[in-house]
């Protein structure tokens, strides 16, 4: 895709294993998109790099702030730059490095900047541009107009209204100001924001978003054994199982039918909506005037458009629609609600957040929290005071955690693939607090800022904690998709970047064209593109990558295949080769947020496997 003329083409070299999950035309619809993303600290760089990585038009990186030392911990791509605007591509056979740390002489300089230069070398296809000044009406008027005359004549057939502003550190009045033009001018907006160890997401797609294809479940088709003549008529569906499951329709699903003999013009009608009367039977609506019903005949579920109608930021914030599969946690979430709402007055009334585990100022965030609830739930005071103790920190792993999820719901908004979130989601890992009646207690003391790169660790668990995180012994089996997130967390939490700790990695696999979609530690120039040059191993790319994040951390590549899971001795023993566990960790430890991998399906321990059909953890400092 090197010309406009070609702009709908999709390397399916590069996407192939999206391609697999969102369809050619889901694809070709991002590819036509811009997206805007709003402040450039760890949470609006995670999500900029998962949208460039998944093959959008362009993404426009915004932040007026400079890059400060707490960043350091949760943002991975500020280093040296390069400016270009959505106008000029970048070359194809671009130097790309893997500096992906923040130097000193990045320090100082605006985070928006510093951070486009890393971004756009993840993706060719994608343009990347910075932006530093207001997010004013006439700018996003502009990039919407943009938007539209950068659009071929073919591409614009496939849909203009296909850009996301994603606002993330942004404070309360613009927040509701740039919402309301979004909501005003058909824009979808993402609003994600994480403090400490909690965060919060809000979507708003406009009043009326079509979703094209609800889910990626394949269409429900059953054999018929019989239709009545009625209004309605009754379809019985053939038990074709020993379990006698019966049919897997739902009320409201759209069928076609086909090779239905006696009532034929079954065959030749347009999708019609059902409603489930029984275990077998499906009421499809007027059958009277068709011919009597003979024999034969399958059913199947049609996936048609479904329209979706969102309010806007300023409605929904008193009157949210918070998603949860637990509705025993919906009391919990709307105390996060309003505590994150608190948090914006305080800061307009202070002008800074909460001090570290000052209780002062938790205080007055549990006042301000009364003074916003609109819920009938009762407010959990402790929550919020728990909330106020850590918000001022920012943690890596919990801005993984929502930079995933905010990017999913930009490709929802994109490609008019899968339900999009309705409206809120909330999560929280404060059970990752080390817990005072082990007698362990942090103070004001504990958390104060010791002005280096992870002062946004140290507002919530304290030096000591992270003293003892540089001293770890970790394994991580697999530098793929996953492996490739999960050694750059534990880098840029600083995971064995003391003397005594070391991470040890191994992968077997060398790195291939395919992997650059996904795996975002490697770039074009470390795959071979002849057989005259060595393939590069992707264990040892990796560890260099992690090392240039945070030079601190201690890094070894291996390429050597780990034995059956049973075979493993045991962390008494040590690992094969040596390599020996420490167990004199604290329960301070053992509950860190690291007990949450900064991946939901891998759990911190001795052993990390992040290959996908080896998910199980063994022994460690963490087990049991």
């Amino acid at each position: 895709m090197s010309t406009s003329e070609n702009l709908l083409e999709i390397d399916e070299g590069l996407y192939s294993r999206q391609l697999y999950v969102l369809g050619y035309e889901a694809m070709q619809k991002m590819a036509t998109a811009a997206v805007l993303v709003s402040g450039m600290k760890g949470l609006g760089v995670e999500i900029a790099k998962n949208i460039i990585l998944a093959g959008v038009k362009s993404v426009t990186v915004h932040d007026q702030h400079d890059a400060q030392w707490s960043d350091l911990s949760s943002q991975e791509l500020l280093s040296s730059y390069v400016v270009s605007t959505i106008d000029s591509p970048p070359p194809l056979n671009i130097a790309i490095s893997l500096q992906f740390c923040l130097s000193e002489e990045d320090v100082g300089q605006n985070r928006a900047v510093v951070s486009q230069h890393r971004l756009k070398e993840l993706n060719r296809y994608v343009r990347v541009a910075a932006y530093t000044q207001e997010l004013s009406e006439c700018f996003l008027s502009a990039f919407q107009m943009a938007l539209a005359s950068s659009l071929t004549p073919s591409s614009t057939k496939v849909q203009l209204s296909l850009q996301v502003v994603v606002l993330t550190n942004s404070p309360l009045e613009e927040q509701l100001r740039i919402s309301d033009f979004c909501h005003a001018n058909n824009i979808c907006f993402v609003l994600a924001d994480t403090k400490g160890l909690a965060g919060q997401l809000f979507c708003d797609f406009g009043e009326h978003f079509v979703v094209y294809d609800a889910s990626e479940a394949e269409p429900v088709s059953a054999v018929i054994q019989h239709i009545t003549q009625g209004n309605p008529g009754v379809l019985t569906v053939a038990c074709e199982n020993e379990q006698g499951q019966g049919h897997q329709f739902e009320n409201g699903d759209w069928v076609t039918f086909k090779e239905v003999e006696g009532m034929t013009e079954l065959n030749t009608l347009e999708p019609r909506q059902i409603h489930v009367a029984g275990q077998y039977s499906l009421e499809i609506g007027d059958t009277s005037s068709f011919s009597p019903y003979k024999s034969g005949g399958i059913v199947t579920q049609v996936k048609m458009p479904q329209q979706h109608s969102f309010d806007s930021l300023r409605v929904s914030m008193r009157s949210p629609k918070i998603k949860t599969p637990d509705a025993g946690k919906m009391s919990r979430y709307h105390t996060l609600h309003m505590a994150f709402w608190a948090l914006h007055l305080f800061q307009s009334k202070m002008k800074r957040l909460p001090r570290p585990r000052n209780q002062a100022d938790a205080e007055e965030m549990v006042k301000l929290a009364w003074t916003v609830t609109t819920v009938p739930e009762p407010l959990a005071e402790d929550l919020v005071r728990t909330f106020a103790y850590g918000c001022t920190g920012d943690l890596n792993p919990i801005a993984a955690f929502f930079g995933a999820v905010a990017a999913q719901e930009v490709l929802k908004a994109t490609s008019g693939k899968f339900t999009p979130l309705n409206q809120w989601l909330y999560f929280d890992a404060y059970e990752c607090l080390p817990e005072e009646n082990h007698g362990v207690l942090l103070t004001e003391e504990d958390c104060t800022p010791r002005g280096n790169r992870y002062d946004g660790q140290l507002a919530i668990f304290g030096a000591d904690f992270q003293e003892q995180l540089g001293k770890q012994k970790y394994f991580v089996v697999g530098a793929g998709a996953i492996g490739c997130e999960l050694l750059k967390n534990l880098a840029m939490i600083g995971l064995a970047a003391c003397e005594g700790g070391n991470i040890t990695v191994t992968d077997m696999d060398k790195i291939e064209y395919s992997n650059l979609n996904r795996q975002f530690l490697f770039r074009p120039q470390d795959v071979s593109v002849s057989l005259a040059e060595m393939m590069k191993w992707k264990s040892e790319v990796a560890a260099a990558a992690i090392k240039l994040m945070n030079p601190n951390v201690n890094v070894t590549a291996e390429q050597n295949q780990v034995p059956p899971i049973m075979e493993l001795k045991t962390a008494s023993t040590g690992f094969p080769g040596d390599f020996p566990f420490q167990h004199d960790q604290t329960q301070a430890l053992r509950k860190s947020v690291i007990a949450y991998a900064f991946q939901p399906y891998a759990m911190a321990q001795g052993i990390i496997f992040s290959k996908q059909q080896e998910k199980s953890i063994v022994g460690g400092p963490f087990a049991g």
